[in-house]
């Protein structure tokens, strides 16, 4: 609505000045009107033309900042995965040392050990799942997948690291 204000005043302000400089006459009115009405109407043009420039400018813009935008949450992705994989390395060399531990143990704790590397295998099986998942996420999915497995990987190291503590052996 205010563009078609300030282009009807325009259009009005140009014809209302072209008119003196044209000479009294309807013929000369009649030009000074259709100059003024050209001239307007290249206004517009112009008008209309740098605001279409302007959207194409804004909408690359746009896109850059998409692009840019995903380029750092696909490095955050990648940080979040190697992050994963260096814990989920580091459990599987705790439970292998745990593992090491049970030819140790007395015979009396054994069901108690079996049991408790069973639900730490579980466990294991279950953050390493949840990594895979993560290493396979699309842009949208893979925060909601990495905090889901952060409780996993902290719930599998208080596991092994209980075990730990009980079967010193």
């Amino acid at each position: 609505m205010p563009q078609f204000i300030a282009r009807t005043g325009l259009i009005a302000l140009i014809t209302l000045a072209a008119l003196p400089l044209t000479g009294c006459d309807e013929k000369s009115g009649d030009k000074a009107k259709e100059s003024a009405k050209g001239f307007a109407d290249d206004l517009t043009k112009s008008a209309q033309s740098a605001v279409d420039s302007a959207k194409k400018e804004a909408d690359k813009a746009a896109d850059s900042v998409k692009k840019e935008v995903d380029a750092a949450a696909a490095k955050l992705k990648e940080e979040a995965v190697a992050s994963g994989q260096t814990a989920l390395d580091n459990a599987r060399t705790s439970i292998a040392s745990l593992k090491d531990r049970a030819a140790k143990l007395p015979e009396a704790v054994r069901p108690e050990f079996d049991k408790a590397m069973a639900s730490i295998d579980e466990q294991f099986k279950t953050a390493s799942s949840k990594l895979d998942g993560l290493k396979s996420a699309g842009a949208d999915a893979w925060q909601k997948i990495k905090d889901e497995f952060a409780p996993a990987m902290a719930k599998l190291q208080e596991q092994i690291t209980s075990a730990m503590n009980t079967f010193k052996g």
